[in-house]
C-alpha cells in the first residue's frame, strides 16, 4: 500500500515542528528513506554535512559513534557513518562489536523481520542499530528484505563487511 505524499508546506511544517526526517517518517509511518526521499522531492533542506574539521571534533567528542553523531545532527547513524567513511575517519570499532552482542536469535529476527514487513530500516530501528547492521544480519541469516536506503545501504553494507 502506498502512503499517500503531503504537500510540501505540510512536510516542511512537520520537519520544523519534529526537527528530523527520522521523526517525520516515523509519524507518516514510512521508512527514513521514503521520508528523506519525499522531502528531497519537495525541495526541502534537511541537513546539511558538516566540514570535516567540524565532524572530527564532533567524533572526538562523541567517542567516534556514528549513532550519537546522527543523534547530534539529526542523521540516521548510517548518514553519519558514511560521512565519516567520505572524510576518512575511522569509526569505533567497539560499537561494531556492541552491535553484534544485541543480534537476536535467527528466530526472534525472522519474527520481527515479519512484523515489520521485512523493511530494514524498521528492523534496525527496533533493535537500535544501523540500517547496515540490520541488512546485514537478515542476509547473514537468509531472510528476505523488502526495503531499505538503496542509495547508500548497499555499499555501506559492502565496506562493514570488509572491515
Amino acid at each position: 500500500m502506498t502512503k499517500q505524499r503531503p504537500s510540501k508546506e505540510e512536510l516542511q511544517r512537520k520537519y520544523n515542528k519534529l526537527g528530523s526526517t527520522i521523526k517525520v517518517g516515523k509519524y507518516h509511518k514510512i521508512s527514513v528513506s521514503t521520508a528523506w526521499q519525499w522531502m528531497k522531492d519537495a525541495g526541502i533542506k534537511t541537513w546539511k554535512k558538516p566540514s570535516k574539521e567540524e565532524l572530527e571534533a564532533k567524533c572526538k567528542e562523541f567517542g567516534y559513534n556514528p549513532r550519537k553523531i546522527g543523534e547530534f545532527y539529526k542523521v540516521t547513524p548510517a548518514a553519519a557513518w558514511n560521512w565519516m567513511k567520505d572524510y576518512g575517519i575511522k569509526t569505533n570499532k567497539s560499537n561494531l562489536q556492541i552491535s553484534q552482542e544485541k543480534k537476536p536469535s535467527k528466530e526472534e529476527l525472522e519474527a520481527k523481520c515479519k512484523e515489520l514487513e521485512y523493511n530494514a530500516t524498521k528492523v534496525g530501528g527496533h533493535y537500535k542499530v544501523t540500517e547496515p547492521t540490520a541488512l546485514k544480519w537478515m542476509k547473514d541469516e537468509g531472510i528476505k528484505i523488502k526495503s531499505y536506503n538503496k542509495h547508500s545501504l548497499e555499499k555501506a553494507v559492502q565496506e562493514y563487511i570488509e572491515k
